[in-house]
């Protein structure tokens, strides 16, 4: 959790610093800022929840099936929310972009097939590599923009 925290504030401390060099940021830039502050502490929060059940329930069951659903709320809960805000900057979708789609595209339906218990149950594995795909999917769109900083529009 300290990682995806400090990962949050470095990645905002960035754009702040770019933004104070008299940079104003592109409408996309802005979409990708929000997208890896509002997914990076989203992760955080969602790693979190396992934490704290686990001190109020002692069954691990119950702790990775309520973290399971909890995933599962957080992406179906912000998934539209960022289709509707790309949509209207009419953003490009580069291949980090659409690699980080895919990827969110193959752990819903994962989630979903596990929040139902028909081929397996819920685990920590599932939800931690949830987590660590929605940091990891942060870090990629960060760095993404970090070369448009460096390298102009052209890195897009």
């Amino acid at each position: 959790m300290e990682v995806g925290i400090g990962f949050v504030g470095f990645a905002t401390i960035v754009v702040a610093i770019q933004m104070s060099l008299g940079k104003p940021l592109t409408e996309f830039q802005v979409l990708l800022t929000h997208y890896y502050i509002e997914v990076g502490l989203l992760s955080v929060a969602l790693a979190g929840i396992p934490v704290a059940l686990m001190d109020v329930f002692g069954d691990q069951l119950l702790v990775w099936r309520i973290s399971t659903y909890a995933c599962l709320l957080g992406v179906g809960s912000y998934l539209p929310f960022y289709i509707r805000r790309r949509r209207k900057t009419d953003a490009p979708v580069p291949v980090t972009s659409l690699i980080v789609m895919i990827g969110y595209g193959m752990l819903t339906v994962v989630l979903a097939l596990t929040a139902t218990e028909l081929i397996w149950v819920p685990s920590m594995g599932l939800v931690i590599a949830f987590v660590m795909w929605g940091i990891g999917s942060s870090s990629l769109i960060f760095v993404m923009m970090l070369g448009q900083f460096l390298e102009g529009e052209e890195a897009v």
